[in-house]
C-alpha cells in the first residue's frame, strides 16, 4: 500500500469518527451502505439505525451527546468505522475525533439554536446533511482495497440484493431526500419571511391522542412538527426502494414521479385528518410550492439511493 493510499485512508477515518461524533451511526451506516461493512445479513439494520437516528436526534427526549453513554456509543461507533476504513491506527485517529466533533457540535448546535431565529431541529437537519454528504465521501473504497464479495453472476446480470439490505438503503435514501426538502424549505421561508406548516403536528397530535391518551405540550410542539416531517419522508424509502433499479438508471424522472406522489397523497390524507383544507381551497402558489419541494425530495432520494447502491 502506498504512503498516499495510507494518509488517504487515515483521513478517511479521521472524517468518518468526526462524523460519528455528530451522528452515532452515520460513519458504520455510510459503510454499511457501501458494503463495506455488517456483511448480507448486518447491513440493513446498521442502516435502519442510522436512518433511525436522524429522527431521534428531533424528539424532545433526545438526549445530549456529550453524556457519558451517548458520548461511549459514538466513540464506539467511531472506532468501529475508523478501524474499516484505515486499521488500528484508524480506530485511534476516528476515536479522537469522535470525542472532538462531539464536544464542538454540541456547543455549536447550542450557540446556533440560540442565535437564530428557527427551532433546534431545525439546525439539527443541517447537521444531518453536512455530516451525511461528509461520510458518503469518506466512506468511498479507495483503489488496491478488496471489493465487497458478490455472488458469481453472469457478465449481463446484475445481483439482487436482499429485501431488508434494500428496504433500508430505501429509507436512508428517503431521510436524505428528506434533508434536501427541509433544506430547501429552509431556505424559502427565510427568503419570503412564511412560517413552516404545521400538518406534521397537528397529524402527531392527533395521533397520540388518539392512540396514548397524550396531549403534546406547545413547547414540544417544534419538535414534534420535525419528527413528524422526518417519520412521513422515510416511510416513502419503502417505494423508492422498491424502484431501485429504474431510480438509478433515471433519478430525475424516477424521483419526481415519486416526489409528485408523495404531495399527491399529502393532498388526500391531510384534509382527511383535518389538519388542512381541500385543496381547491388552497392558494395556487402554496400548492405549487409544495410540489416543488416534493419533487426536490423525489430527486434527492433517487439520487442518494443510486449512490448507496454503488
Amino acid at each position: 500500500m502506498s504512503a498516499r493510499t495510507t494518509a488517504l485512508r487515515l483521513a478517511d477515518a479521521a472524517v468518518l469518527g468526526m462524523c460519528s461524533g455528530v451522528r452515532s451511526f452515520s460513519g458504520v451506516g455510510a459503510l454499511a451502505a457501501r458494503g463495506r461493512l455488517g456483511g448480507p445479513r448486518g447491513r440493513a439494520p446498521i442502516m435502519a439505525a442510522a436512518a433511525g437516528e436522524l429522527v431521534v436526534d428531533k424528539l424532545p427526549f433526545a438526549t445530549d451527546r456529550i453524556e457519558p453513554p451517548a458520548l461511549a456509543g459514538r466513540v464506539a461507533a467511531g472506532t468501529v468505522a475508523g478501524h474499516r476504513a484505515a486499521g488500528p491506527p484508524g480506530a485511534t485517529v476516528a476515536a479522537l475525533t469522535a470525542v472532538a466533533a462531539a464536544g464542538a457540535a454540541h456547543r455549536a448546535r447550542g450557540a446556533l439554536a440560540a442565535r437564530l431565529p428557527v427551532p433546534d431541529p431545525v439546525v439539527g437537519v443541517a447537521e444531518d446533511v453536512v455530516t451525511l454528504a461528509l461520510a458518503a465521501v469518506a466512506s468511498r473504497p479507495h483503489p488496491g482495497a478488496r471489493p465487497a464479495p458478490r455472488p458469481a453472476l453472469g457478465p449481463s446480470a446484475a445481483p439482487e440484493r436482499p429485501l431488508p439490505v434494500r428496504l433500508a438503503g430505501g429509507v436512508a435514501a428517503a431521510a436524505t431526500g428528506t434533508a434536501a426538502m427541509t433544506l430547501a424549505q429552509m431556505i424559502y421561508q427565510a427568503a419570503t419571511g412564511t412560517a413552516p406548516s404545521r400538518a406534521p403536528e397537528k397529524v402527531g397530535r392527533r395521533l397520540l391522542r388518539a392512540t396514548l391518551g397524550t396531549r403534546v405540550p406547545r413547547r414540544r410542539r417544534p419538535a414534534l412538527n420535525q419528527a413528524m416531517h422526518w417519520l412521513y419522508g422515510a416511510s416513502w424509502g419503502v417505494p423508492i426502494a422498491l424502484a431501485g433499479p429504474r431510480a438509478r438508471r433515471a433519478p430525475l424522472t424516477t424521483g419526481a414521479a415519486v416526489g409528485l406522489g408523495a404531495w399527491g397523497a399529502s393532498l388526500v390524507e391531510l384534509p382527511l385528518l383535518g389538519v388542512a383544507p381541500p385543496v381547491w381551497r388552497q392558494e395556487p402558489e402554496a400548492i405549487a410550492n409544495d410540489a416543488a419541494f416534493h419533487v426536490i425530495y423525489g430527486v434527492a432520494s433517487a439520487a442518494a439511493l443510486g449512490v448507496l447502491a454503488r
